[in-house]
């Protein structure tokens, strides 16, 4: 009669091979350091994260009012993800009717672990959101349109 043992052998550099997979930040909505808009005020829009990434690198931050506006950072993610912001003055409207702006933001992440994942969330109304993961950097887009009142003080 022959026996057969069995011996469990566990390999591996981690308790789960989800630790090395890079995590792209969701986003729940874009949001002003103040109610209302109006005209020729200087406000702060910050893209609000939902969750925050890992494993993330050289990551660059692109801001657009209006196809006109903008401004571009680079920081490494991993050591600085808090919200990204960005300080503008609102474009004049017409003064005597509301308009509106629309506010995009792009954010690219290098992707240091062994693969992409997104984790979808809930975000804000009116906020419209394109996710794109790869193998070498990761693309999150938002885009969301605002009201901008005149001016009472002109």
């Amino acid at each position: 009669m022959s026996c057969l043992l069995i011996i469990p052998l566990w390999v591996g550099c981690g308790d789960d091979e989800n630790d090395y997979v890079s995590i792209l930040p969701s986003f729940y909505d874009i949001t002003f350091d103040t109610d209302q808009l109006y005209a020729g005020m200087t406000v702060t829009a910050t893209a609000v994260q939902s969750r925050k990434g890992k494993l993330l690198d050289r990551t660059t931050y692109d801001w657009e009012v209006n196809d006109t506006i903008s401004k571009h950072d680079g920081l490494t993610y991993d050591a600085s993800n808090g919200d990204p912001t960005f300080t503008f003055k609102v474009p004049e409207a017409s003064k005597t009717r509301p308009t509106s702006i629309t506010v995009k933001f792009t954010g690219k992440y290098g992707i240091s672990g062994s693969n992409c994942k997104i984790v979808s969330t809930e975000h804000a109304m009116g906020l419209s959101v394109v996710t794109e993961p790869s193998q070498i950097e990761g693309k999150i887009r938002l885009s969301k349109t605002f009201t901008v009142y005149p001016n009472v003080n002109q």
